[in-house]
């Protein structure tokens, strides 16, 4: 098994961290908050989320010469309590710690993420999480001269019950991982694959759910309660309130093929879903979504800067333009009339912005 050795000063781990959140968020602009001695309010590093573009922050627990100490369930509530006072406000609060996996501290997270105790979402990452995304990512290995074979890297991820979706998404980050799906077929796994381990977590009472990517086909494996949703789950039954993964799982199976097994293990048994794809998504033509928030826009030349650092994936055809709001209308329209510039012309856009009476105007 491929390992790698934890880090022996604290300076060098949070360093660490702070290139791997940086990936994980796909946000190279991604900083370290001030220096030793300032106060912080408990994060260490922070930046933004791919998706959201709302604020993650990272605390590095072992700046006080604990490296591999235990952390505490007092001290978890404490970090939390701290970086409530970050501004602007987290979407997201990870705690890293060089320390090996704590059953406890997970079902606390996991406890106090129901609780909704803290205005943000919950995570934390021991050693050998975040050692399982470092091995994944050769760029950084090569920056602290950790020594790694591509052969050897693996192509599964487990997804605990505390951050299934954190795990999840930074899964299909890995540069191994990213170029094997197109943006179509990734934008119907990620929901697909969120609401297959919720309910496997939640209903079927599993301890563990791994994913494994191999070539073109996608496994994915729980240890709950016997459950087939090929034949169990009923979209016709879907209501606000229940059934929306059965949606979401119908959606998926209509368009690719996937195969149901129940495997007999010395603890029971496991369900094991398998699906092979072609790669290209549900159709030929690739549908890619940008996010921009006009309230990072000054003025119409940064609406301009901004719509050339859209690349979009070979063969698109399709970018759907999502506006958070329509504050600054000079800048977002001078950033999608430059998109309509300089793209393709067989490529068609599509703005979606909240409601204004102004909009209308727009088009």
């Amino acid at each position: 098994m491929f390992r790698l050795p934890i880090p022996g000063e604290w300076q060098t781990f949070e360093a660490v961290c702070h290139r791997l959140w940086r990936d994980l968020w796909c946000d190279p602009n991604a900083l370290l908050n001030g220096r030793v001695g300032q106060p912080q309010n408990g994060v260490d590093i922070y930046g933004r989320l791919f998706r959201s573009r709302q604020y993650g922050g990272v605390q590095c627990k072992d700046k006080d010469t604990r490296l591999g100490a235990q952390l505490g369930e007092p001290e978890l509530h404490r970090e939390c309590t701290k970086a409530r006072g970050f501004n602007p406000r987290l979407a997201e609060f990870t705690i890293a710690t060089t320390a090996p996996r704590d059953v406890s501290i997970q079902k606390r997270a996991r406890e106090m993420a129901q609780e909704r105790s803290f205005p943000f979402s919950i995570s934390v990452w021991s050693w050998d999480d975040i050692e399982a995304e470092l091995v994944c990512r050769p760029d950084i290995l090569r920056v602290f001269n950790w020594p790694f074979d591509q052969e050897l890297l693996p192509h599964e991820v487990m997804l605990p019950a505390y951050a299934p979706r954190d795990r999840l998404l930074a899964f299909l980050s890995r540069p191994q991982i990213e170029g094997r799906f197109g943006v179509a077929l990734k934008q119907s796994l990620i929901p697909l694959l969120y609401e297959l381990s919720d309910n496997a977590f939640i209903h079927g009472r599993a301890q563990t759910v791994k994913l494994t990517v191999n070539g073109n086909v996608f496994t994915f494996i729980d240890d709950g309660n016997a459950f087939d949703p090929t034949t169990q789950l009923d979209s016709s039954r879907v209501t606000h309130s229940g059934y929306v993964g059965s949606l979401v799982f119908h959606h998926f199976v209509a368009r690719h093929n996937v195969r149901y097994r129940r495997e007999s293990t010395s603890a029971g048994g496991s369900n094991v879903l398998e699906s092979q794809t072609d790669g290209s998504g549900t159709t030929d033509e690739e549908v890619y979504e940008h996010f921009i928030d006009p309230d990072e826009l000054v003025g119409r030349h940064s609406g301009e800067d901004l719509s050339r650092l859209i690349v979009l994936p070979e063969n698109c055809k399709h970018l759907v333009i999502l506006l958070k709001s329509w504050n600054f209308p000079s800048a977002t329209s001078a950033a999608i009339h430059d998109l309509d510039e300089h793209l393709p012309d067989d490529v068609q856009i599509t703005v979606s912005c909240p409601r204004a009476d102004i909009v209308n105007d727009f088009q």
